[in-house]
């Protein structure tokens, strides 16, 4: 929300450019990624990349995606991409792009910055949440806090936002 306000405040300008990524350090349990429930990597997990790219750079004209099935076998989660890109064109004309991976294997990482003609805009979760890297600089996740306790507070400020619009009027943000 802090990001969107500079955003809506002029600070950065005009948007111009959106980058979107969400890693997560290892895929689901198995039973999450079933076809028969599942809605798949963009549903289940970039979903929310997509709604924060609208809400920072408004509705999308475009989008062209590509994914690949690297890091697991197929089957493991019923076919189903583990990492996809999508390229986007809004319809001020800036543009896009969403990174998402399922099972990185390295460093979480959810992050949006937002580039316009005087700065940039972004979100990040804190360096906190991933460990500082071993003697030859390469970073693993921490295993510890899944989405549900990193975005905790996002989520209620999200309903909080819903409730009040419900009782006072308004569109929920």
């Amino acid at each position: 929300m802090a990001a969107r306000k500079q955003i809506e405040a002029g600070v950065i300008g005009t948007p111009v450019v959106l980058t979107s990524t969400s890693r997560d350090p290892f895929r689901p349990p198995l039973e999450f990624c079933d076809p028969k429930v599942s809605g798949g990597l963009i549903a289940d997990m970039g979903i929310h990349d997509f709604d924060v790219a609208r809400m920072y750079m408004g509705d999308v004209k475009s989008v062209y995606a590509v994914g690949c099935t690297l890091a697991l076998p197929r089957d493991d989660i019923g076919g189903r991409y583990r990492q996809r890109h999508h390229h986007m064109v809004f319809e001020s004309g800036a543009l896009g792009a969403v990174h998402l991976s399922r099972n990185v294997g390295f460093r979480v990482r959810h992050s949006r910055r937002d580039r316009g003609t005087k700065g940039s805009a972004a979100d990040w979760l804190s360096p906190a949440d991933t460990d500082p890297g071993d003697d030859q600089g390469r970073h693993y996740a921490r295993r510890g806090a899944y989405f549900m306790e990193r975005f905790e507070s996002a989520y209620l400020a999200q309903i909080q936002d819903f409730v009040n619009k419900v009782q006072h009027g308004g569109n929920p943000a």
